[in-house]
């Protein structure tokens, strides 16, 4: 999903080439995000039980490294980049229903300032 997002509904370079970096991208991140939640509970009421199947998804990312890892400015970069490539869509799906904190943090502080 975050390809789709920020390649397809961001930068416009992938299909279906919507240019929109910042709302664009969010808005189409929430709503695979939705959209798989939605199929996963539809298959586990309907057809788990009978077919035995399970549903999955796969999270692209990159990862980032402290430049210095004594230095916790460094840490903590390096934490955000984590959090906005794969947290973004991990934590919701996976652990709390909720972006991270540091997304919502720094998106409404640019929100707020525009």
């Amino acid at each position: 999903p975050r390809v789709t997002s920020l390649s397809g509904y961001g930068a416009g370079s992938n299909a279906p080439g919507v240019e929109g970096i910042g709302t664009t991208s969010y808005l189409t991140a929430h709503n695979q995000i939705r959209a798989h939640a939605r199929a996963y509970r539809l298959y586990q009421d309907k057809f788990a039980d009978g077919q035995g199947g399970q549903v999955g998804i796969t999270l692209s990312t990159h990862w980032a490294e402290p430049e210095d890892p004594e230095d916790p400015t460094h840490i903590e970069a390096s934490d955000t980049i984590i959090q906005f490539a794969l947290g973004w869509f991990a934590q919701p799906i996976f652990v709390d229903g909720k972006y991270p904190a540091v997304m919502r943090q720094k998106i409404d502080a640019k929100s707020e300032a525009q």
